[in-house]
């Protein structure tokens, strides 16, 4: 087997994974974070600069990541209010030992605020309660006023919270996949192939067939070893900084109606 079908028979679940998903990938491949990332280790001391309330290790792909977003860098975190004393709020107590899913927590070092982390196969939803004494029959509350920009993400968000809720898992019909997926799976392998030093036609190889690369390489027109060229510099720009275009919403994809009937 060659290096480009062991990449696709290695990391096929790619093709089934969020936005948010893709923004971790690129971004844990940065050299600048990964020196971070050794500086710091696992602490939130400047991890806002990547858009991260704390650290993760760049090891973890994200399927085992738990990547805790910064609520102003990424509108598709819920934010939410545990309210008390309010008259005529029904009590319900948000149980999350029931879920099915993985859960993980931050707790902000002002106390004040609790961000939980809901992951399953690629698949995330975050929140982020403010006023977390105890979640225990206290209402949670979410702002009816936002910036335009955010209202479709945090209407989805509340949508998926409430499934979560009710059927205990992250169901799949609820988290699109990335439409590009293909495309980012070359420029995936375009990097990685020029993080560890190799040729651009050795990187073709990654992409492309051994038949299509013996062919083409030579030629004048030079279209495979611009198609590389490309796929390394998007790669680049995805690495340093363009990650975060996969924190912000696409409208279009961010409410789907279920493929199967509730229940």
């Amino acid at each position: 087997m060659d290096a480009a079908q062991t990449f696709s028979a290695d990391r096929l679940w790619l093709a089934t994974l969020t936005r948010r998903g893709w923004a971790w990938e690129f971004m844990r491949r940065s050299p600048r974070y990964r020196a971070a990332f050794e500086q710091y280790g696992a602490s939130v001391a400047e991890s806002g600069q990547w858009g991260l309330l704390k650290y993760e290790d760049p090891e973890r792909d994200a399927r085992e990541a738990v990547v805790f977003w910064h609520v102003d860098h990424c509108p598709g975190v819920l934010p939410l209010v545990a309210v008390r004393d309010v008259q005529y709020a029904i009590p319900i107590s948000v149980d999350f030992g029931h879920l099915a899913c993985r859960v993980d927590l931050h707790l902000h070092d002002t106390g004040d605020r609790l961000d939980i982390l809901c992951s399953e196969a690629g698949r995330f939803l975050q929140v982020s309660i403010a006023g977390t004494a105890s979640l225990k029959e206290a209402p949670l509350m979410m702002l009816a006023l936002e910036y335009p920009a955010n209202v479709t993400a945090r209407a989805a968000s509340f949508r998926r919270f409430n499934d979560l809720m009710q059927h205990g898992h992250l169901r799949q019909h609820l988290y699109p996949r990335e439409p590009r997926a293909p495309r980012l799976i070359d420029v995936l392998k375009a990097l990685d192939g020029s993080l560890a030093g190799l040729a651009h036609r050795d990187i073709a190889l990654r992409i492309f067939s051994p038949e299509r690369v013996e062919a083409e390489w030579g030629r004048k027109q030079y279209h495979l070893k611009d198609k590389v060229r490309r796929a390394v510099a998007y790669g680049q720009v995805l690495m340093e900084g363009g990650y975060r275009q996969f924190l912000q919403p696409t409208y279009s994809r961010q409410i789907v109606r279920p493929v199967v009937p509730y229940g």
